[in-house]
Order: C-alpha cells, then sequence, then structure tokens
C-alpha cells in the first residue's frame, strides 16, 4: 500500500526494472489504461511496463560485445571560505550575539591559524571535501553470443560490472548470466525456457551509510583528518569521518538473485493459441555488519572516542515466489 511504482514484467515474470541489464533489452511497452488491470489486477494501479528480453534470430551466429571504463568524481564539491574570513566571520557573530568570543578566534590566533604551516597544530576549519573525496574507476563488460537453426536458437549473455565509491570502502560489483532458449517442436508446438543468475557484492563503512557525509558539513570542524602517527583528530563533538571510514567497519551485502521460466505454445486451430508459463524467482541475501572496538585520543586536544565493543550483525533474507500463467487467445481477422 502507498506504493507508487508501476508493475514491471519481465519475460511474463514480475521482476524490479534495475535487475535487468540494459543490453538485454529487446522492447519495452507501457500499460496504462484498464485493460492492463484487466489483466494484472490491483497491482497495475500504477500502470505496467512490459519488458521483452532479447532472443536468437535466423541462423547465423551473432556475438556482441559493449564495454567501457571511466573514472568518476564528485560534481559537488563546495568551495569552502577562505580561513582568515571565516574566523573574523565568527568574531562578528559572537560579537552579534553578546557571547564572549573564544580564544581561537581572537587577533593573535587568527594570524597564528592564517600563517601556519603546520596543520596538525593549526587545522583548517573544514578540508574534509578535499580529503575524503577522490576519483574512482568503474567499469562494465557484457558479451552475449546468440545462433541456432530453424528448429532450436539459443542466446547467451553475462556481464560483470565493478565501480569503486569516490570514498574510500564504498563499492560495487555485479555478474550475470543468462540463457534464453526457443525450440520448435512441431508446426503448431513450440517450447521457450529461460533462466538468469546475477550476482551483487557491495560495501560501505558499517557507521551510518550518511554519517561520514553528514560530518563534511557539519559536527566535524577543526579536527586534523589524521596525524602523522596514524591517530584521528576530533571534533569537540568526538567525530572524524574519516576515521569512521577507515576504522569503524564495514558492512558487506551479497545477494544472489536466480530466476528462470519454462513456457509453452500451442496453436489447438488456426487463430486459436493456448499458452502455459511456469516460472520461479528467489533473491537470497545475506548481509554482515561489523562495528570494531577502537579508542583515539586527539594528541592537541585530549578528546577522547571511544567503542567499547566489537559488534557483529548478520542479517539474511530469502524471498521465493512461483508463478503460473496460462492463456488462452484468439485472433482473426475480417
Amino acid at each position: 500500500l502507498g506504493k507508487n511504482d508501476a508493475l514491471v514484467i519481465v519475460d511474463g515474470i514480475e521482476q524490479e526494472l534495475s535487475q535487468i541489464n540494459p543490453d538485454d533489452i529487446e522492447t519495452v511497452s507501457i500499460l496504462k489504461d484498464a485493460s492492463s488491470t484487466a489483466i494484472y489486477g490491483s497491482r497495475a494501479t500504477n500502470g505496467v511496463v512490459l519488458i521483452t528480453t532479447k532472443r536468437a534470430k535466423g541462423s547465423k551466429v551473432q556475438v556482441d560485445y559493449h564495454g567501457y571504463y571511466a573514472i568518476q568524481k564528485s560534481t559537488n564539491v563546495p568551495k569552502m571560505m577562505g580561513l582568515e574570513a571565516y574566523m573574523r566571520e565568527q568574531v562578528v557573530a559572537y560579537t552579534n550575539a553578546g557571547s564572549a568570543v573564544p580564544a581561537r578566534f581572537s587577533e593573535e590566533s587568527i594570524q597564528a591559524y592564517v600563517n601556519a604551516t603546520d596543520r596538525e597544530k593549526y587545522p583548517l576549519a573544514n578540508n574534509w571535501f578535499n580529503t575524503l573525496l577522490r576519483t574512482a574507476p568503474q567499469h562494465y563488460h557484457s558479451l552475449s553470443v546468440a545462433g541456432g537453426n530453424e528448429t532450436l536458437r539459443t542466446r547467451l549473455s553475462v556481464r560483470y560490472q565493478s565501480q569503486d565509491g569516490v570514498i574510500k570502502n564504498f563499492g560495487n560489483k555485479i555478474g550475470e548470466i543468462r540463457l534464453n532458449s526457443d525450440y520448435n517442436v512441431s508446426k503448431k508446438l513450440r517450447v521457450s525456457a529461460d533462466v538468469n543468475y546475477r550476482y551483487s557484492a557491495a560495501q560501505n563503512p558499517s557507521t551510518n551509510v550518511d554519517q561520514p557525509l553528514n560530518n563534511f558539513f557539519h559536527g566535524s570542524l577543526w579536527a586534523v583528518p589524521k596525524y602523522a602517527d596514524g591517530t584521528y583528530g576530533l571534533s569537540t563533538q568526538g567525530n572524524n569521518p574519516l576515521m569512521f571510514i577507515e576504522i569503524g567497519g564495514q558492512s558487506k551485502q551479497k545477494t544472489d538473485y536466480l530466476t528462470g521460466y519454462v513456457k509453452a505454445d500451442w496453436d489447438i486451430v488456426e487463430g486459436l493459441t493456448f499458452s502455459t508459463q511456469i516460472a520461479g524467482r528467489g533473491l537470497f541475501t545475506q548481509q554482515k555488519n561489523y562495528v570494531n572496538s577502537y579508542t583515539n585520543t586527539d594528541k592537541n586536544t585530549n578528546i577522547t572516542k571511544t567503542i567499547a565493543n566489537n559488534n557483529l550483525t548478520e542479517v539474511r533474507n530469502t524471498l521465493r515466489e512461483y508463478t503460473i500463467n496460462s492463456l488462452l487467445t484468439y485472433e482473426k481477422s475480417f
């Protein structure tokens, strides 16, 4: 209830659009009228997307390859205010609020920060975008081979995709194989069988996925990203997004997806065809969230961050779904 997603049907089986290899798609059709609801019921309230995958055609062998290698970078990298201007604006803010100006924003301190060459002793207010964001590689490969004769035709496709994150310890990999086969038993009987297996693996820091990104903007000012001795600086709130990413722990998720069907079409008489399809799909997910114990003390401020205990949380989800579709159609032109 409350979902606005359209129903996606791939070769007669309900699937998610994001789970389809784009290079396997042959046609896409959109159903939005009442006829879609009549066939698919209330699931089709928001419309139906019908997708058919590519199949072998003719007797010639056809080989297709599609691939690329790319370098990613963040397109959202705000330019921070200059250090001296920022510190003087802080003086104005405290003065306008009628509050005492902290020692860090005294004239002597401002000059020390502005002219400093030792950024471990005099860290920048916020340099996280320059510290954590990086360029990251991504590559994609898709290969298909199709062929056969008038009786039996088969198309095999495989793909692999690897994508590193623009922030350390984020990444995703996908591997997939699909086999589509068509067999003409006789002039009146046709059988097709498809099987599709996909594997995906994703990783990210086990702290709240959004936390390092949120700490880019707040809760981590005036913290040294990492000292030369390997320890981390800490803000007054005890935050350091680089520390969370590097030693906070890792969350790893692996997903196996398997779907397949067998379909038969029988031309009973001219114009009258009986079709039946038996399909199944399974989704098997395993997730492990590791949280490391650690203690880190900022050697400049003596602020300490402690995670007392190691923690491991495991999640397993299994989905199995079976579908039987049978249609009797009659077509005649007058």
